[in-house]
This record gives C-alpha cells, sequence and structure tokens, in this order.
C-alpha cells in the first residue's frame, strides 16, 4: 500500500510532494542542515494540520563530537534551538545513530520533493520561527554578531571563501570603527550563548553558514556572503553579497559597512516583511 500524499505550495508558489507522513534527513555535521530539517517539518506540520514525524540519520553515536573539545554534540545544539521554536512540540523528531547513511545516495532528504523538478534543495518550505518571547527580546542596539569562514568544523566549501580573513578582519574593523560592539561567534561557541547574542543583536553579518538559521529563524537583519546560488534560498531575510567579480550589483561590501548606520533600516525593512510573510504563509495556510 502506497503511503498518503500531500501537495503543499510554498513561499514562493512552487509545488512540493510529501510521501507519508515521515521526513527524512541525513545527519551532518553541520547545525544549519539540522535547522533546516526541523524548519521543513514545523513548516509543513502546520499548514497541513498534521503531525510530521522528523527522522535524522547519523552515522556517529549519539555523543559523537568532531572535535573532542567541542562544547556539545551536534545533537544537543539542534534540541536547544527547536525547544525555542513557535509550536514547539508539533513536528515529532526522532535521532537513529550508528547508520549507514549510504542508503541517501549522497541526498540530504527523502520523502519531500518537487512536484514538477523531483528532488530538489528545499526552498520556500524550510522557513520557521522562533516563539514569541525569543521573538520580542529587548536588542542592544550597539551589538553586532559576526562569525566568519576561517573558524568553521572542518573543511569548507569554495563557495562560502566569497572573502578572505584579510577581507573579514577588515569588516570587523570598519564595525568597531562605526562603533558596534562586535561579539564574534564560531563552532565553538555554546550553543546558549549563540542564541543569547544573535537574540539581542542589532544585526548579523556572516558567511553562507554557521548560524544563518538561527538569524533567520529571529528575524534577524542579516548580511550574508557567498557565491552559492542557494544563498537566497536559506537566507530570503538577509542582503546578500558575493565575491566582486559574481556580484551583478554594483555594490561594495566594505562601503555598505561603511555606511551600515544609514543601511540599518533597509535591512531592518527586508527582516521584517519576511517575518510578516512567513506569518501570513503559516497563519492563512493553517
Amino acid at each position: 500500500m502506497k503511503p498518503p500524499v500531500s501537495i503543499v505550495k510554498d513561499m514562493d508558489g512552487k509545488s512540493w510532494r510529501l510521501k507519508g507522513n515521515t521526513l527524512m534527513f541525513r545527519g551532518t555535521t553541520g547545525l544549519n542542515d539540522c535547522l533546516m530539517g526541523l524548519n521543513t517539518a514545523y513548516y509543513l506540520s502546520k499548514v497541513l494540520d498534521k503531525k510530521i514525524h522528523l527522522h535524522f540519520f547519523w552515522w556517529h553515536d549519539e555523543n559523537y563530537k568532531f572535535y573532542f573539545e567541542d562544547p556539545e554534540t551536534i545533537i544537543e545544539r539542534c534540541n536547544y534551538i527547536e525547544s525555542f521554536y513557535a509550536h514547539y512540540g508539533i513536528a515529532k523528531v526522532s535521532h537513529f545513530f550508528d547508520y549507514d547513511v549510504d542508503f541517501f545516495d549522497r541526498k540530504l532528504h527523502y520523502n519531500i520533493e518537487r512536484t514538477d523538478t523531483g528532488y530538489s534543495p528545499l526552498s520556500g518550505i524550510n522557513n520557521w520561527l522562533m516563539n514569541e518571547r525569543m521573538m520580542n527580546v529587548n536588542e542592544d542596539q550597539n551589538l553586532a554578531v559576526l562569525w566568519k569562514p576561517s573558524k568553521t568544523i572542518g573543511k569548507i566549501r569554495d563557495f562560502k571563501l566569497t572573502y578572505d580573513e584579510e577581507y573579514w578582519n577588515s569588516i570587523l574593523f570598519l564595525l568597531r570603527f562605526k562603533n558596534f560592539h562586535v561579539e564574534e561567534i564560531d563552532f565553538r561557541t555554546p550553543i546558549k550563548d549563540v542564541l543569547y547574542l544573535i537574540s539581542r543583536a542589532r544585526f548579523v553579518v556572516g558567511y553562507q553558514g554557521s548560524y544563518q538559521y538561527v538569524a533567520k529563524n529571529l528575524c534577524k537583519p542579516s548580511i550574508i556572503a557567498s557565491d552559492s546560488d542557494l544563498n537566497r534560498t536559506h537566507n530570503p531575510h538577509a542582503v546578500i553579497f558575493r565575491s566582486p567579480e559574481k556580484d551583478n550589483n554594483n555594490r561594495n561590501f566594505q562601503k555598505y559597512i561603511r555606511e551600515i548606520r544609514e543601511k540599518l533600516p533597509d535591512m531592518t525593512g527586508k527582516a521584517r516583511r519576511f517575518r510578516r510573510m512567513l506569518k501570513r504563509e503559516l497563519y492563512a495556510k493553517a
């Protein structure tokens, strides 16, 4: 007997096919992949008005750490962030350890696909919000949070190396020159501190990775740098910068930062529009 099929339209009007009630995700070292799975399961649970089961399959055991001095496991980080999700518990999350994940055939997920193209990177259904308390934390108007690709876990992909370490250091310098208090975070920052800092920041700056989904779920004004075509898929709330030779916009990353106080109203407006649009999608379809 074939599992029931549900059709869902995403925020861009594209249709997705969910087979059954179980979304299968391959566990990776990255927190963003975990949160993308969580966001998708929660989004589907809300718009379909039924509990979606999200199954993560890990090639390692529950206590595995990429480096022995890491403050938490990827499971602990994922579970902590989920506990602050809006409508916490409407999706059921399970973890399966010591699995041979080759059956994913290098894909990230199973049982969800576009109706027109089949398997596709998740887009438009990979969005969710933190709970109201987290969404309404008092911000420090002079706090900026930054993460850069030189301080990430494992080997980083080339498309995330849009700007080199020297350039990122110049961004850090310019933010401080503009009298912002900048907190730099990386993969070893305890997840409680990550959520605390991003929720209270005026804005964030980073590469496509690390904590982009935490910032997105908080609808935090963001600047995200990457040459990947998926950057807008992951960060519809953010101002996007590619490397100079690949950016079609006549902009300069450093110049934008030098004018950051003048740019903040536009950044904030973009993040707020995303929040309004997402809430409209979720509650209109419920």
